[in-house]
């Protein structure tokens, strides 16, 4: 149920409105789990206070799926996934069933799941999958003309020496799976990341990522190159030795395979990253605006 606001009032009181016939526990069960937006955002205090034209939504119940798989949303075409970080998207030579994909394949069996992107393993987030052939190729386009909008929440070593920017170069992958950056366009394919500060500690910075191109550990190779890899990324020259990689896919925003209509999901922010960084502003980036 989506609700637009016509009088600025606690999220409690406007879930009241909404839902008067459940109880106040009920009201502030539903915004723990996750299942409260605004404006796209997840929301986690009841007290907070909405502004007249802002859109509540209450959300399904979300599925747990094999492996720590979260389903987001799903209907006759379309899988909004969040994948846990450590898990792989796909099967690879030596690890076929511990995947998001196996994951999908097992709950809606005997239903064919198409792999329309994916995320590097200990990258954590959003991820889409198709139900059938017409929605797989409308995101392949989608994705080929840069229309599929990610963006990520990073924490990089050090402070940038410029508060935004865009990174650009050209990246191939190597006999040990490594990914390089180089300039020259004969030797790989052309990256674009942009990126802003939103917050610094001692020791790290807090990053809001747009992708404009989706390459193999894009954004891993951009940061290290830049000086600044991110927190936990050991192949690609961290020296802070950490649980998790620091990168997670924060939003996700397509135009439906069938109606045609613009949807953004938004997944929490692990709250391992609010411990090292503190953003400054909305901490879900959603203010962020890039050129």
């Amino acid at each position: 149920m989506k609700y637009i606001v016509t009088e600025e009032l606690p999220l409690l009181e406007i879930l009241q409105k909404m839902y008067p016939d459940s109880s106040t526990t009920s009201l502030r069960s539903w915004v723990k789990e996750d299942r409260v937006t605004v404006d796209g955002g997840s929301i986690k205090n009841v007290k907070t206070l909405i502004k007249i034209n802002q859109e509540v939504a209450v959300n399904p119940k979300k599925k747990f799926l094999p492996y720590g798989v979260q389903v987001i949303y799903d209907d006759s075409s379309v899988i909004v996934i969040q994948k846990p970080a450590g898990l792989l998207s796909v099967s690879t030579d030596l690890e076929k069933e511990f995947t998001a994909h196996s994951s999908l394949k097992q709950y809606y069996h005997p239903r064919t799941i198409h792999v329309v992107h994916r995320l590097d393993q200990d990258t954590s987030g959003l991820m889409i999958f198709a139900l059938n052939e017409k929605a797989y190729n409308h995101f392949k386009k989608q994705f080929e003309t840069h229309e599929i909008s990610r963006r990520y929440c990073a924490i990089a070593e050090g402070h940038l020496s410029e508060s935004a920017g865009t990174w650009s170069s050209y990246l191939y992958e190597d006999s040990n799976y490594i990914v390089h950056s180089t300039k020259d366009k004969t030797l790989g394919k052309l990256a674009t990341t942009h990126y802003r500060v939103l917050g610094t500690s001692k020791q790290n910075s807090w990053l809001d990522i747009k992708l404009e191109t989706g390459r193999k550990n894009q954004i891993r190779v951009h940061t290290r190159e830049a000086g600044h890899p991110l927190v936990g990324d050991k192949k690609y020259g961290a020296t802070m030795h950490t649980k998790r990689l620091y990168l997670h896919a924060y939003a996700l925003t397509f135009e439906h395979p069938d109606t045609k209509k613009i949807m953004t999901f938004k997944a929490p922010i692990p709250d391992s990253f609010y411990k090292l960084v503190n953003p400054q502003g909305d901490p879900t980036c959603t203010t962020t605006k890039f050129g």
